[in-house]
């Protein structure tokens, strides 16, 4: 069966195309009726294949078709209505889903907004907590690493000392192993010790026995008197009295001889073998005016040679440090310097019991000794006074800017007589009889043990003899007069002057 291939509508029939032809359902008669507004029911249309329909077409019943061809657009429209209707409810469904939807999606994005604001705001948090973190442990590992060095070092440190205490160690071991040899060596040396200190004091005391013995012999009981007569610049008024060839002097009496019998003597001696004359004054320091063996005047005589004669003649130094604490060293007295003293001699221009007397001098070895003080100054303060005044170097020791020589040094008896000088000759073989006649052959008992020679050459003196310990007696024997007189050590007055006394070699 054939489909129409095209449906074309015409009023009021309808015109539908088979094939080759279109096939009219309504005739002419029936188009023209219609046109001319007649009442004429709608005539079935003619079978083409020259059939009826039977009965019903018989009846004048109008056919389905038709009916259901008018009915198609109501039914269509109601379609598309309900259909409309249909999609407008489901639109407005749908509008409502999307506006919850949209509602539902703003929420969210506010609370992933919000979420995303915390976030941000706990990022910062968190990065600012690691920075601090980041600075906290680059800290930590700074101090760390100083801590690890530092340990490293005290590591290193202690295994050295772990060394050093092992060598110590092992050295005590050796050591101990000698204990008994160290007791008896220490025993030993304290009991020489003892033989040190009595065989001490008794050249002490011998000395101190020769020396008065001698000094009475020579010079009498006294009282001593020695003169200086000194180039010093004269004063019109002062040295008009005194004889043409003459010098301006002083005089310096002397203690009495069994007080300081050594220093006396040695003095004595000096004085009466020339050996002062020719000399100077050369220190004029704000304490003491000092005397050395610096030539004066134009003898052409070197230090050298002037200090060769003191020694050659064994009159240069005091054999031990002899001190009387009944003559200190008050203004104008008259002292020997250096250790051992001599054979420079100073003037104390104020009081120096202090500085000179025992434990004056701390840069001594032995501290507690005093430089002895054998005299006063009996006249001619006049003269000193004068060269008092005479400019001296304080940056060089007080040196004299013009050393005053001493013309010559003479003993006055009672009677105003001088006595000659004998000048001194050198004693034969002294060199080999200074003190080192009785130290031969003494060696130390061991290696390390050094030898105490330099400390008992009788420098010991009266004063400052301490004992090894409690147990060892000292055998500190006095001369007659100080044998009870124990020696006390003032405190040292201020200000405290410089503590000269030593021989001086000026530079000019």
């Amino acid at each position: 069966m054939r489909r129409p291939a095209q449906v074309q509508q015409s009023s009021p029939g309808l015109n539908v195309s088979y094939g080759n032809g279109n096939y009219d359902y309504y005739n002419q008669e029936n188009s023209q009726q219609y046109q001319n507004g007649d009442s004429v029911k709608r005539m079935a249309p003619n079978n083409p294949y020259g059939k009826s329909e039977g009965k019903k077409g018989k009846t004048g019943k109008k056919p389905l078709a038709g009916t259901a061809l008018k009915l198609l657009p109501w039914i269509l429209s109601t379609a598309f209505c309900a259909l409309f209707i249909l999609s407008r409810h489901q639109v407005s469904n749908a509008n409502q889903k999307l506006l919850a939807s949209q509602s539902i999606i703003k929420e969210e994005v506010q609370s992933c907004s919000k979420r995303i604001r915390d976030m941000n705001v706990s990022s910062a948090s968190i990065k600012q907590e690691m920075h601090r973190m980041s600075t906290d442990e680059s800290k930590s590992r700074s101090v760390w690493q100083t801590e690890k060095r530092e340990l490293e070092s005290e590591t290193r440190e202690l295994k050295n000392k772990m060394g050093l205490l092992k060598d110590e160690l092992q050295s005590k071991e050796g050591l101990a192993h000698s204990a008994d040899e160290v007791q008896e060596e220490s025993e030993l040396w304290q009991a020489r010790e003892v033989a040190w200190r009595t065989s001490t004091q008794l050249l002490t005391q011998k000395i101190e026995r020769e020396s008065y013995r001698d000094a009475l012999e020579q010079f009498g009981p006294g009282p001593h008197i020695v003169k200086f007569y000194m180039d010093v610049p004269r004063d019109s008024e002062k040295d008009a009295m005194i004889p043409a060839g003459e010098y301006p002097s002083f005089t310096i009496e002397l203690y009495p001889l069994i007080h300081m019998p050594h220093s006396i003597h040695l003095f004595l001696q000096q004085v009466h073998h020339g050996l002062w004359d020719g000399c100077s004054f050369v220190v004029n320091a704000p304490h003491i005016l000092q005397a050395g063996t610096f030539p004066g005047g134009n003898s052409g005589v070197t230090y050298a040679e002037k200090i060769k004669a003191f020694e050659e003649a064994g009159l240069d130094i005091v054999s031990y440090q002899e001190y009387n604490p009944e003559h200190p060293h008050r203004q104008w007295t008259v002292g020997f310097a250096g250790r051992p003293g001599g054979p420079d001699f100073y003037i104390n221009k104020l009081d120096n019991t202090s500085n000179h007397g025992p434990g004056g001098q701390s840069q001594h070895d032995l501290e507690d000794e005093a430089d002895p003080c054998f005299g006063f100054i009996q006249d001619g303060h006049d003269v000193l006074n004068r060269m008092y005044q005479m400019k001296t170097d304080a940056k060089n020791d007080w040196v004299m800017d013009n050393p005053v020589h001493i013309v010559k040094a003479r003993i006055i008896y009672n009677n105003n007589v001088v006595k000659d000088i004998r000048k001194a000759e050198a004693i034969p073989h002294l060199s080999e009889m200074q003190g080192r006649q009785g130290m031969h052959g003494i060696k130390p008992l061991s290696p390390d043990v050094p030898n105490p020679r330099a400390e008992m050459q009788g420098r010991q003196g009266i004063h400052g003899i301490k004992p090894l310990s409690p147990d060892v007696p000292n055998p500190r024997v006095s001369n007659p007069v100080a044998a009870n007189v124990q020696p006390k050590v003032q405190p040292k007055v201020q200000p405290k002057v410089q503590p000269l006394g030593e021989r001086i070699v000026p530079q000019f």
